[in-house]
């Protein structure tokens, strides 16, 4: 079938006198003959409905209407991609595994793995998305259960290398996860990245409501091998999942696939149109910078989804802080995030013409203003990278370890036992267990500088760092 009829018959297959559109059942609760039918449901050795707050009819078609949508063989709904997550990982994992993901992932989730399930008694190593085969199969231990990324990357905006992560994962016997949360518009036209479903990954997981026409906040576990328990990921399901569905989230998701089913060709069409416009007139500005394709053609960057509009302030006397404030007050736009040499606008499949119009225009007036400002000889900054950080110890040994509190100047060649961010819940700047650069202190100094607020040190002035004590 495609697209269009699985939007309207997919995860649906109505019998003689049934409702020809998936109905929303808002009962509570459901009738069995005799109590052992339902004693089996409650002991999870049957399939079945018996209480709206564990699993519902109308939530399972849409799943299965989304999984076919996706190419994929099974999907589960949730509430946010988070919760997506983590049922994926631990439905896999268990006390005494471990896992290997990659380093550029969003901050929650990264203190999910270091943190909440280290506590659960499971491991991880983190590594960089853009390792060697070697490195990566080098990070893989005996009880290594399943691999871990992200793609598109929050707020790093890098694209996963999937294939050379699912190969890795698949040659060790163990499946790969991938967190497309920004990607739920991949599938609807070739205009953006291939799909993680479509490139290996086993589970990908889905954020309906950041790309498509969705309310905040519903995600999709989509399951694309046979690498993964379904029954046991239902079973996990069925123990953390929310206590009370919300009928409004899933009536908007079914709302979202039929007028994706209705008006998807024609809305992907014009909102490819209008931002190609938009990034073609935007690519014009010469102090306010697009970042395109071309640019990264040499950072190793495997795909790009043309629908981030990353404009770039390095050529301009402002840093990104000053530009979001400037797009937001002046020219009442709001951007998706801010970084010291960058803003990040995020377009979706709602945009209109109209809205376009007035980025670009905005955009344009800024650039103008640069461009009549004098240019001084300004001392050359060296470019703002914290580069590979030094593991010296585990996460989980730092954050068990002995500290003390050391003054940020000083800290340099310590180890420490804290998380930092710029851009909560982003990547990390440092994690525990890395050791302080003097490159990460001038960084931090330079952002403070600059009016950026770096979250996650236990002393919210950034003035002192804790690290592990009596290091030999």
């Amino acid at each position: 079938m495609n697209r269009d009829t699985i939007c309207v018959q997919g995860g649906y297959t109505p019998g003689n006198g049934e409702p020809r559109q998936i109905p929303i059942i808002q009962s509570t609760t459901f009738k069995y003959a005799t109590s052992e039918d339902m004693g089996k449901l409650f002991d999870l050795e049957a399939d079945g409905y018996f209480y709206s707050r564990l699993q519902n009819p109308t939530c399972d078609m849409v799943a299965k209407k989304i999984c076919e949508l996706e190419g994929g063989t099974a999907a589960m709904l949730t509430s946010s991609g988070q919760a997506a997550n983590f049922f994926a990982l631990f439905n896999i994992c268990e006390a005494g595994d471990h896992i290997v993901a990659s380093s550029t992932i969003y901050g929650g989730t990264f203190n999910l793995i270091s943190v909440t399930m280290k506590k659960m008694g499971i491991e991880a190593t983190f590594v960089d998305p853009l390792c060697t085969e070697e490195e990566l199969n080098a990070a893989f231990r005996p009880n290594t259960k399943v691999v871990f990324g992200e793609t598109i990357a929050n707020p790093a905006l890098t694209v996963l290398d999937i294939e050379k992560f699912a190969k890795a994962a698949h040659a060790h016997g163990v499946p790969l996860i991938v967190d497309e949360a920004h990607g739920a518009h991949f599938r609807f036209s070739d205009y953006f990245p291939v799909s993680a479903a479509q490139l290996g990954a086993d589970v990908v997981i889905n954020s309906v409501h950041k790309t498509l026409p969705c309310l905040t906040q519903t995600g999709v576990i989509h399951l694309c091998s046979e690498r993964i328990s379904r029954e046991k990921l239902k079973r996990f399901l069925r123990i953390y999942q929310s206590s009370s569905p919300s009928y409004i989230l899933m009536s908007s998701i079914d709302a979202c696939m039929d007028k994706l089913e209705r008006e998807g060709d024609e809305m992907f069409q014009v909102f490819t149109d209008n931002l190609e416009k938009a990034r073609e007139r935007l690519g014009k500005c010469k102090y306010i910078r697009l970042v395109t394709p071309e640019v990264c053609e040499c950072q190793r960057v495997f795909d790009f989804d043309r629908s981030k509009i990353l404009l770039s302030t390095v050529n301009s006397s402002l840093n990104g802080r000053q530009l979001h404030q400037i797009l937001r007050e002046e020219f009442h736009l709001e951007m998706e995030m801010e970084a010291e040499n960058y803003v990040l606008a995020l377009a979706a499949v709602g945009d209109t013409a109209e809205g376009f119009r007035r980025l670009c225009e905005a955009v344009e007036e800024i650039d103008r203003r640069e461009s009549l400002k004098c240019k001084k000889e300004a001392e050359e900054e060296e470019p703002l990278k914290n580069g590979k950080m030094k593991q010296m110890m585990r996460i989980s040994q730092a954050m068990d370890a002995e500290s003390e509190r050391c003054a940020l100047e000083e800290c340099i060649g310590r180890t420490s036992v804290e998380f930092a961010y710029l851009y909560p819940p982003g990547i990390p700047l440092i994690v525990p267990g890395e050791q302080i650069s003097g490159h990460f202190v001038k960084n931090v100094r330079r952002y403070l500088e600059q009016g950026f607020e770096v979250q996650g040190l236990s002393d919210q002035t950034s003035e002192t760092v804790c690290v592990v004590k009596n290091e030999t």
